[in-house]
């Protein structure tokens, strides 16, 4: 899109805002601040005028937002910085969003070689996420939406990207792990999660269990066996 003619942007009117700033002590900061609005009549588009210490419309100086972010850094919670700050909850966790996304969201992976992949509901209704975790570090390298194949074909792009050897790879009993692994880390030692192993294992004797307590007529053993794996 070409960028609109000088002519065809007209001013439009001001908007009062109002943006957090550092705090005085425990006192509350705000500046109070009449900004100009445009309007372009080519793309019937309107924007504000830039703010140098701030971005976009949100309601907090860049200061601000640092400020929060050492508030969490020293160990408070979301909670602690909101209720220290007399903010909205989401403020402060809409700050510490984007920082993190700006910082985590394309990790290095080079060196990686032993990695974790595991799955978790983000919220009811059975949303899932499917992370990658470098087992040497403790680093989430890679999230990706649902818990299928689907889900790690991003990560492992990177790793063909960067020509990373993935030596060993820890998951569930996953079907669509297990595949994901073998297509793209063929040679890698692929460890199971021993819970669900022992799950098998559990559910196998007991399914045998359950076979020879049916077969069993007297009753003494049959108290024997259904108490007993």
């Amino acid at each position: 899109m070409s960028a609109p003619i000088v002519e065809a942007i007209i001013r439009y009117g001001t908007v009062l805002r109002h943006i957090h700033n550092l705090p005085f002590g425990s006192k509350t900061c705000y500046l109070s601040l009449r900004i100009q609005r445009y309007w372009c009549k080519d793309c019937e588009k309107a924007w504000q005028a830039d703010v140098p210490f701030t971005h976009g419309e949100v309601s907090y100086t860049y200061r601000f937002s640092r400020y929060v972010l050492v508030l969490l850094r020293m160990g408070n919670t979301i909670l602690d910085v909101a209720r220290h700050l007399h903010v909205g909850w989401n403020m402060v966790k809409n700050i510490h969003k984007k920082y993190l996304k700006g910082k985590d969201s394309r990790p290095d992976i080079k060196g990686v070689r032993q990695i974790g992949i595991d799955e978790f509901a983000t919220r009811k209704g059975h949303v899932y996420k499917t992370i990658v975790v470098d087992l040497d570090t403790g680093r989430i390298i890679h999230v990706g939406d649902g818990k299928g194949k689907n889900a790690l074909a991003g990560f492992w792009k990177r790793v063909k990207r960067n020509n990373v050897k993935i030596e060993i790879v820890t998951s569930d009993l996953s079907a669509a792990f297990i595949a994901s692994v073998m297509e793209n880390a063929p040679d890698a030692i692929h460890v199971y999660d021993k819970f669900h192993v022992t799950k098998l294992v559990t559910d196998a004797v007991d399914k045998v269990r359950r076979s020879v307590y049916a077969q069993e007529t007297a009753l003494e053993k049959r108290k024997i066996i259904k108490g007993a794996r």
